[in-house]
């Protein structure tokens, strides 16, 4: 049964028994309870302020930021200026404009090699390319230089071992020992040259220069098995480190699918390797002609297995 504030004051009267000052009592009593209730209306408003403050702090930890902040960017190259392909027989002339005083330039290549780069009287050297089973990167800066300038930049590249040992032993190498080198007529490796401003890492390198994550094998005539997990065509690329040697691959079944030289770069290129395959790297000088006139399985099979394992790092990678 609901109680009226005429209810409670019928009651207190009535209890009271007309004593004096009973009456203010009532009043005083009403006031109380009306002001109890304000300062419950007024906590409840406050404690469902409080929620929903609450409820407003957690929602950034819930809800993705609509914009999160930017990393900063990471150091690498800056903008390219000039970019070209080495043949590995012929000096390669490239001729950037110069934006600022940080021009750079990487040379990389496939085999074991000597890169030369001139710029003016200013002539560089540096390995470049696969060597003492490491991957080698060139790079270097081109000096006095300003914004506007369009500097001439040659590259020459030869094998490591057939660099003279004048232009190894030399501290400094002049524009007409770059000539002397060009003159030799000595291949070197194919590879690539690009020139940048601000900046120049070898994260930027073609994958068939430098193939990603390249295993080593320190054995050839020793077949190896590979798959990869993931379907799809790509490319197989093996390069070994001494001339005269071969890479021959097999599928899944054991049959012969390609061979050929891999001093500089051997490449298979294939449809799926899911079920895997076999490669092995073999020197053309230990095996019959009858396998190098006419590669059949059989005559593969023999190569592998009439030459005993030696000694000879190559490395094979997926790209």
């Amino acid at each position: 049964m609901t109680r009226t504030e005429y209810d409670l004051k019928q009651v207190l009267a009535e209890r009271s028994g007309g004593v004096p000052g009973s009456a203010p009592e009532v009043e005083a009593i009403v006031r109380r309870g009306r002001s109890i209730r304000r300062r419950r209306r007024w906590g409840a408003a406050l404690a469902a302020g409080a929620a929903v403050a609450a409820i407003a702090a957690l929602i950034p930890l819930v809800l993705p930021d609509p914009k999160p902040p930017q990393p900063a960017a990471p150091p690498g190259d800056g903008g390219r200026l000039a970019y070209a392909r080495l043949d590995g027989y012929s000096v390669q002339q490239l001729q950037p404009t110069v934006r600022g005083a940080g021009t750079v330039y990487r040379v990389d290549c496939l085999g074991d090699t000597w890169a030369f780069v001139r710029a003016g009287d200013q002539v560089d050297k540096g390995r470049c390319g696969i060597g003492e089973d490491r991957r080698f990167h060139m790079m270097g800066g081109l000096r006095n230089v300003q914004a506007g300038d369009k500097p001439v930049v040659d590259v020459l590249t030869v094998k490591a071992a057939k660099v003279p040992s004048w232009a190894l032993t030399a501290a400094k190498l002049s524009s007409g020992d770059f000539d002397r080198l060009a003159a030799l007529g000595v291949s070197g490796s194919p590879g690539e040259v690009s020139i940048h401003d601000g900046g120049v890492t070898s994260d930027t390198c073609s994958k068939d220069i430098c193939p990603p994550k390249p295993v080593f094998y320190p054995k050839t005539n020793t077949k190896v098995s590979f798959r990869v997990m993931t379907g799809g065509p790509g490319r197989l690329v093996v390069q070994c480190r001494q001339p005269g040697m071969r890479a021959i691959v097999w599928d899944s079944d054991n049959r012969l699918v390609k061979t050929g030289h891999c001093a500089e770069q051997f490449v298979w290129q294939f449809t799926d390797l899911t079920k895997g395959a076999r490669v092995a790297v073999v020197d053309s000088r230990y095996v019959h002609d009858a396998f190098l006139r006419n590669p059949t399985t059989e005559t593969a099979e023999e190569a592998v297995k009439l030459v005993s394992p030696a000694p000879s790092p190559w490395l094979m990678a997926f790209v």
